[in-house]
């Protein structure tokens, strides 16, 4: 069984592009916009590897641990440019202090939301404030991840909670310096929206 077998289910979180040893899958959108993905038949194997670590199939384990808290950065700067009190820009920047790596997501030249590193405060930048769509996972992302932490390097990985079970499936086990945020939408917003107005306004200037 391949992951195209249980694509109507679906979350977009691209785990399956990252495992597939044959690089027989890739992330495309559906009529609607959202990512789903699409497998080479020629190129697979069949191995399963896609949908073993597919989050939908394979639920990662849940933590024990029950604790929350709340808070908002103290720094009045970071606040008008953050969209919840700016507390990913704080925890970034001492993972970056650490010599870690950080992963978010961010508008690149095409304006399209793709998940991307940041080893800088420079950097750190294009990660904050909320894009309000759901981000693509490009293919060598979960990877880059895995060296990092392998490195014994402090990792922040802040994506959707389908995303952060992507990543922990892909994983296959808990790193003590890896530490994830699942950012909670009020709802899913199709990849590739956030352009449509960019698109009308094309058209009425042609």
């Amino acid at each position: 069984m391949n992951i195209s077998q249980i694509s109507d289910i679906c979350t977009g979180c691209g785990s399956c592009v990252a495992v597939c040893p044959s690089a027989a899958i890739r992330m495309q959108p559906d009529e609607h916009g959202f990512l789903h993905p699409a497998v080479d038949a020629a190129a697979c194997t069949d191995c399963g590897l896609c949908a073993c670590k597919c989050p939908v199939s394979t639920p990662p384990q849940v933590s024990a641990h029950t604790e929350i808290l709340t808070g908002y950065a103290n720094d009045e700067a970071l606040l008008p440019a953050s969209s919840s009190g700016a507390i990913f820009p704080v925890l970034a920047s001492e993972i970056i202090r650490r010599g870690g790596i950080v992963f978010g997501a961010a508008f690149d030249q095409n304006f399209d939301v793709a998940h991307t590193a940041a080893e800088s405060i420079a950097e750190l930048a294009a990660l904050c404030s909320s894009k309000y769509v759901q981000s693509s996972i490009p293919a060598g992302i979960y990877a880059q991840v895995k060296a990092a932490l392998t490195a014994g390097r402090w990792v922040y990985f802040s994506g959707m909670p389908c995303q952060v079970a992507g990543l922990k499936n892909y994983l296959g086990r808990e790193y003590e310096t890896l530490i994830t945020q699942d950012t909670l939408p009020q709802c899913t917003i199709p990849y590739g929206l956030e352009k449509l107005p960019l698109r009308a306004g094309n058209a009425e200037r042609q």
